[in-house]
């Protein structure tokens, strides 16, 4: 094995996509985020088998799974913006996705021009993720799902993949050499993408659902945790609305519809939503 390490720590892209698959099953029954997250585990077995042989196959196995997943991904979000048009994208999507595939391998040589295709798409995702967790909604409902599910889901999607995984994957790249000669640097930066990539990738398949759902007659209110620690959207819950929204921040944090337990994760939850609704209702005008 070329890389043990690296090759180990894709278990978190693996793992992280068969859960997310099992919970779109049972919980969404949904096939289309199912498979998203199928391709996330793909991704995952791609990346063990590049830094297992460090051979151009590997690499393929590792870099068109990426590619399928943010078509997938897109092709997703245009059907939650567009309710009703998910039978509509099957044939474009799997077109857009064979295009990608032959785009891929006839400049596969060119690591650019894949790193500039990958980059477009997720660039095009975060900022149509950032537009439906970030604008407010006239619609109260719309709006409570936005800013109790959608957006702390967002913000957590940009810390892991962004904050964390893609700021590891350009050191790495950009300073090899450096961070190798520091103890244990070549062996710790390159999982933290892998890490952040997988965790980026679950928050933003949630925020899919939870904007898909907005448009439903219960829009998802509250947050569900996967395993104790993964927050995701709660599809089991009963929809609470207030008649006020500018009143939910009067309210007590086992009110807000937040799971109550003894888990500290799922606490500092709690307590960073209850922050951004007192933040965003004294930002409003008197």
């Amino acid at each position: 094995v070329a890389e043990p390490f690296n090759a180990v720590s894709a278990a978190p892209l693996i793992g992280l996509g068969v859960l997310g698959a099992r919970r779109c099953v049972r919980a969404t029954r949904s096939t289309a985020f199912a498979g998203v997250f199928a391709l996330l585990t793909a991704v995952g077995l791609g990346t063990v088998a590049l830094h297992a042989t460090l051979t151009a196959p590997g690499q393929a196995c590792d870099e068109v799974p990426m590619l399928l997943l943010t078509v997938a991904l897109l092709a997703c979000i245009v059907d939650a913006r567009n309710p009703g048009t998910g039978g509509r994208l099957v044939i474009p999507t799997v077109l857009a996705a064979a295009a990608v595939v032959v785009w891929y391998f006839k400049f596969q040589d060119v690591y650019l021009i894949f790193i500039a295709s990958y980059g477009a798409m997720v660039v095009a995702i975060v900022g149509i993720l950032g537009h439906l967790a970030l604008v407010p909604r006239a619609d109260t409902r719309r709006e409570l799902a936005r800013k109790r599910v959608i957006q702390p889901l967002f913000l957590c999607g940009i810390a892991a993949y962004g904050g964390a995984g893609f700021v590891a994957w350009v050191t790495d790249m950009l300073l090899c050499d450096t961070v190798s000669a520091v103890l244990f640097g070549g062996l710790f930066l390159h999982p933290v993408w892998h890490c952040g990539a997988a965790l980026g990738t679950w928050f933003a398949v949630f925020v899919v659902i939870a904007a898909r759902d907005e448009h439903s007659d219960h829009p998802p209110t509250r947050l569900a945790y996967v395993a104790g620690v993964l927050p995701c959207v709660d599809h089991g819950a009963l929809r609470v609305v207030d008649d006020d929204l500018g009143s939910a921040t009067t309210k007590k944090a086992d009110e807000l519809g937040w799971p109550v337990g003894r888990d500290s994760l799922q606490r500092g939850w709690r307590a960073v939503h209850v922050a951004l609704l007192e933040t965003d209702e004294s930002s409003r005008p008197p």
